[in-house]
């Protein structure tokens, strides 16, 4: 008798298939991507190479423009001529063009990038639906903003009810992804944070937070809230229910402040092993600050970083380039270590209270 596997059991093996790809080894993981992934780069690289000699043509026409303006505007001076601040603008306009077409390139292949990373090593999908306006003001990680969706102008009663010492910031994500690894599912977004601050003729822009956020859904149940914070706090009022947490690692302790409503539950979360895989994550990462927020059942993590993720590419170099794939490796594999460690620590919860028993 031959059995015909239905429709939901082929799809939960490429789950499993799925998942095992990012805990696999580098070297399989590199020969996923030669034979996945470069097929399909060959036109984009024909339109890199070219894209690359119209960009060095107009940088050429430009510095032929601007040497010719500096010898006209020494003429021009001669004979008391002026009006050559035009030219100099005109001289621009080809290394203008070469910028804006090499944007199109990078953010075209950014996009191509992660579609085709996430069909192939884990059970992943573009979009995320969990790190959102309301879930960033409930983590408390902001106190003196609040977040909102979009750049649309708040009522006067929206704003009074926020509060008047508090600014309104909108959430602006660029990629987002999310996923599933051991069940446990998790978002990742490219986060910008900032707002306008000061009247029209002193307006500046206020930085909050650029970098990658991550949002783990925890599979112990927390009803505590913490925040975590990668350097002193200059703000008193932030946390006024929450009481400081003293942890036995002193180094930890010199780098990091802790905030709980609850000393157990935060102290489930940064065991040593946590710490650890805490460490490896900012070297994948390549940052050095890395905030958190443990509230509603989930983990958040802030990572600072001042250079725009997932955009492995640029025009002067090969697409057949292996190291922006082996960085992305690096970066989602500190992910599911991290939740290793979780898993793990809800695993001996377990068995201790079933001994208990």
């Amino acid at each position: 008798m031959v059995i015909i596997p239905s429709q939901y059991d082929i799809d939960e093996k490429l789950k499993e298939q799925k998942e095992a790809y990012l805990i696999t080894s580098l070297e399989d993981y590199m020969a996923l991507i030669r034979k996945h992934i470069f097929p399909k780069l060959a036109l984009a690289e024909e339109k890199r190479k070219t894209l690359k000699k119209m960009i060095y043509l107009l940088h050429g026409i430009t510095v032929i423009g601007l040497i010719t303006c500096v010898y006209f505007t020494y003429q021009a001076y001669l004979s008391n001529t002026k009006f050559w601040d035009l030219f100099y603008l005109l001289a621009l306009i080809p290394s203008l063009i070469a910028w804006v077409k090499g944007e199109e390139f990078i953010k075209q292949q950014k996009n191509d990038f992660l579609t085709n990373l996430l069909d192939f090593i884990g059970a992943f999908q573009k979009g995320q639906d969990t790190i959102t306006a309301d879930f960033l003001n409930n983590s408390a990680l902001f106190p003196n903003i609040v977040c909102q969706e979009g750049r649309e102008k708040l009522s006067f009663f929206s704003q009074c009810r926020a509060g008047l010492l508090k600014h309104f910031c909108p959430v602006q994500i660029d990629e987002a992804f999310k996923g599933h690894y051991k069940n446990t599912l998790f978002s990742v977004a490219e986060t910008l944070l900032e707002y306008t601050k000061g009247s029209r003729k002193h307006r500046r822009t206020v930085s909050v937070f650029k970098g990658v956020m991550i949002a783990i859904k925890l599979q112990k149940e927390i009803n505590s809230q913490s925040v975590i914070y990668n350097e002193f706090l200059t703000f008193k009022q932030a946390f006024s229910d929450l009481e400081k947490v003293e942890l036995e690692d002193d180094e930890f302790m010199k780098e990091y402040n802790i905030y709980s409503t609850n000393q157990m539950e935060v102290r489930f979360i940064l065991t040593p092993r946590f710490i650890e895989r805490l460490k490896k994550m900012k070297q994948a990462f390549q940052t050095k600050r890395i905030d958190m927020a443990i509230f509603e059942n989930h983990l958040l993590l802030c990572l600072h970083v001042d250079k725009n993720m997932f955009e492995p590419f640029s025009v002067f170099k090969s697409l057949y380039n292996m190291r922006p794939y082996v960085r992305f490796y690096n970066e989602m594999k500190s992910v599911t270590q991290l939740i290793d460690v979780l898993q793990i620590e809800n695993d001996k919860e377990r068995m201790q209270f079933k001994n208990y028993f």
